[in-house]
């Protein structure tokens, strides 16, 4: 049997009773609204054989506190981790290999204290961080060339 690179679209959306969620090596791409409205999902392992994170993807995921980017992800696609209100930490292996943030990102990741962007970054998009209300240091690298309009917006720690 050959092993998925890509998870399909939606193939778990709305799951709420799923808690753990450990996705194989040979998984290059993460899709759209992949894991959706996983209300309940707190721990998520993501190899590092993973390029790319689709849109949508864990939007919704209200219990996950923490997620690991792993080097090889390039891309966190539009409303990736949009509304994952417990979300309180954010790391990123090292090298990193992601340029940007696209658009609603992270928005409204309500718990999210703090974010080390690594040396990759290139740009911040619209709203991306919008809504992060506790978030309280945003440590930049000199390799960012813009920050999108309301990239943080309505973030009042």
């Amino acid at each position: 049997m050959k092993q998925k690179e890509k998870i399909d679209d939606e193939s778990f959306s709305g799951c709420s009773a799923l808690t753990k969620l450990v996705i194989p090596s040979s998984v290059t791409s993460i899709g759209p609204s992949d894991f959706k409205n996983c209300s309940f999902l707190q721990q998520i392992i993501i190899p590092s054989s993973v390029k790319r994170i689709g849109f949508y993807a864990f939007f919704g995921c209200f219990s996950l506190t923490q997620i690991t980017i792993p080097s090889s992800v390039q891309s966190i696609e539009m409303y990736a981790f949009n509304d994952c209100q417990s979300l309180t930490t954010v790391t990123f292996a090292v090298p990193s290999s992601i340029k940007s943030f696209d658009e609603h990102s992270f928005y409204s990741c309500k718990s999210l204290e703090q974010i080390i962007f690594p040396p990759s970054v290139e740009k911040i998009g619209s709203y991306a961080f919008s809504g992060c209300s506790s978030l309280k240091q945003a440590i930049f690298p000199s390799s960012l060339k813009s920050i999108d309009d309301c990239a943080f917006s309505r973030c009042c720690s």
